[in-house]
């Protein structure tokens, strides 16, 4: 029986975030997080791709279980197996047994394919770069925040991430991507002491935060993050 999709799901297992650390692969789940239950020629549409250039990496998602048929649709004559995700939304979980090179790898990727779209989107000529439909941002900012600020900056990072989210392909809406990277600095002038309390800091909130949770879900990271979404953007 197909897993109920519209309830959240941790990618927990290493086999899991192996699988993740494929360019297409992240295209693929993208696509079918953000249109839904789909059949190989409608994910191959959403991407621009041939169907036959995917069959490969959606049988290795299939097979650590981050997608999963959900049915079948007629095709002429033929029937297809339709493919969702295992549930919505997908978590990257940064808890043992998942190790931080294997996290890193996805991340490195994710940005990889956020240079391609935001090149693409120039020689497109689709760019808008300025008022209140811009649609093409790039930038990198660095600060000293506290406590506070950073369970804000938390706060809008997944506001504007299930605003992306919820956009669904429609004949009025355009492909937008959202990518994002946000980490503490750990500089050679830092403070070894400095450094020390930073991590005690954070281990204690962790802690804290366990002990909301149920002891069988690992905790996500939230003081350094990266995530890539993708969704369909109205257009007015």
């Amino acid at each position: 029986m197909p897993k109920d999709s519209s309830k959240p799901y941790l990618i927990r297992r290493p086999v899991q975030v192996a699988a993740l650390a494929s360019p297409v692969r992240q295209e693929i789940v993208d696509a079918l997080d953000n249109a839904g239950p789909s059949t190989i020629a409608r994910i191959a549409e959403l991407l621009g791709r041939r169907p036959d250039t995917l069959y490969y990496h959606i049988q290795s998602l299939e097979r650590v279980g981050l997608l999963v048929r959900s049915g079948k649709a007629r095709a002429g004559r033929r029937f297809s197996a339709v493919y969702d995700i295992p549930g919505r939304p997908l978590e990257l979980s940064y808890a043992k047994p998942i190790t931080n090179a294997a996290i890193s790898r996805v991340i490195r990727i994710a940005i990889r394919l956020a240079a391609r779209d935001f090149a693409a989107a120039f020689d497109s000529g689709l760019a808008v770069t300025s008022g209140p439909r811009r649609n093409l941002w790039g930038a990198r900012g660095k600060g000293w925040i506290n406590a506070s600020d950073l369970a804000r900056a938390n706060t809008l990072i997944k506001q504007l991430m299930s605003l992306v989210r919820k956009g669904r392909p429609s004949p009025h809406a355009h492909p937008q991507t959202f990518t994002f990277v946000f980490a503490p600095v750990c500089s050679k002038s830092s403070s070894p002491l400095r450094n020390a309390k930073l991590r005690l800091t954070n281990q204690r909130d962790s802690s804290q935060a366990d002990s909301k949770q149920p002891a069988s879900v690992p905790r996500t990271s939230r003081s350094g993050v990266a995530a890539r979404t993708h969704t369909e953007r109205k257009t007015p």
